[in-house]
């Protein structure tokens, strides 16, 4: 498995076990940069969404509708299809997300993974996501980065994973193969942001899982669903 991109950050920042890594990843996203068009995956969008039954927050997450009526449907899928497990989002911002898909699961087990440090994990944020998930009885929050949160699971089986986290290669890369293995089969993976170059290094981690063990589901702009072979 790809090394834990957060895991070296323990080593001081000239340990060559922080600072080769460090410098792979940097060109690993310069690649991912200029390379960005040869990373693309076709459009595949779904006719018949379902139709949102409440506003969420719009000014606090940077989803927008058709984001949340993706993320509903590919849960549909799960249940219709009795696939075995929770959900997890793995970088959580604000909670606004965090509420939707806890909402949309529930009585399933929502999982929050998101350390609240460092990148936009700051104390308002945090403040936001404590106040948006109070009365949901169904969300239990991993105040862990993603390795960590990974490393110590212990819940079981997973039917959905949807990663808006750190948006470079080697995260989104990691994020994707750890939590991946805990999918069950025919389990979903959905990806925030591959189709923004500035986050060249998403998309292209995406798209190679697409080669390595997953098929994919859909792919409305700027976001992509894939299912576990």
């Amino acid at each position: 498995m790809r090394r834990d991109p957060f895991y070296i950050k323990r080593y001081a920042k000239w340990n060559p076990k922080r600072l080769l890594p460090t410098l792979r990843g940097r060109l690993e996203n310069r690649v991912s940069f200029y390379r960005f068009a040869s990373y693309a995956l076709p459009i595949k969008s779904v006719d018949a969404l379902p139709v949102l039954n409440y506003e969420p927050d719009w000014a606090n997450t940077a989803l927008r509708r058709p984001d949340m009526q993706y993320l509903w449907w590919a849960w549909q899928i799960c249940e219709s299809e009795k696939i075995p497990g929770a959900c997890i989002e793995v970088g959580c911002f604000r909670g606004v997300t965090t509420r939707f898909l806890a909402q949309t699961i529930n009585p399933r087990p929502m999982f929050a993974v998101d350390p609240y440090r460092g990148y936009v994990g700051d104390e308002r944020n945090y403040e936001f996501f404590c106040r948006n998930i109070q009365d949901l009885e169904n969300i239990c929050h991993l105040h862990l980065t993603s390795g960590d949160a990974f490393r110590a699971w212990r819940y079981g089986p997973v039917a959905m994973v949807f990663i808006d986290a750190v948006h470079d290669y080697s995260n989104t890369r990691f994020d994707i193969e750890a939590w991946g293995s805990l999918l069950s089969p025919r389990g979903i993976i959905a990806a925030h942001d591959t189709d923004n170059r500035c986050f060249a290094g998403t998309r292209r981690a995406v798209y190679e899982a697409t080669r390595h063990g997953y098929d994919l589901l859909a792919h409305p702009s700027n976001l992509t669903f894939l299912r576990k072979w």
